[in-house]
């Protein structure tokens, strides 16, 4: 579900009735638009769960834990050693 930037904010504060409901990531018709536009083979939407998983063939929701993992440097046996 996609909302105005303006529709979510009322005085400053984002309006709780305007909220999604759910953590769960969806397709949405800008993504598929991007994928097109840009000829990507995969598109990567990174939310707050804990599970990663396949909205479409080629769209993948990824956990936020799970990119940080891919993204933390992993220590060569050399560096173990050498500490």
């Amino acid at each position: 579900m996609q909302i105005q930037r303006s529709t979510l904010l009322r005085q400053g504060r984002v309006d709780p009735e305007h909220q999604p409901s759910s953590d769960r990531p969806s397709t949405t018709k800008s993504m598929r638009i991007t994928l097109q536009d840009l000829a990507l083979d995969s598109l990567y939407v990174v939310h707050p769960g804990e599970h990663t998983f396949a909205l479409d063939t080629a769209i993948t929701a990824i956990a936020l834990p799970a990119l940080i993992d891919l993204l933390r440097p992993q220590a060569s046996p050399a560096s173990i050693a050498g500490s």
